[in-house]
């Protein structure tokens, strides 16, 4: 049996050195998830995670599930 969501360890996960891309900009930062949401764009340099994912060189589109996604027209198979 599942424990509640409220008993569950909320996981902090740190992406450093992406390249994140913003309404106005793209900028180098680093960003922190907290659980399934992210938490802060550009948190402190001392900010403790439970896992740190190097991005050095990749593209960070913060709310984007995947920009690969094929639209297909109305009544195409």
């Amino acid at each position: 049996m599942d424990a509640p969501a409220s008993d569950c360890a909320v996981m902090k996960t740190l992406i450093k050195n992406a390249h994140v891309v913003l309404p106005t900009e793209t900028v180098p930062v680093d960003v922190l998830l907290d659980g399934q949401s992210i938490a802060a764009i550009d948190p402190a340099y001392a900010t403790s995670a439970d896992t740190v994912v190097d991005a050095t060189g990749l593209h960070l589109i913060p709310g984007v599930v995947d920009d690969q996604v094929h639209f297909r027209e109305p009544g195409l198979t």
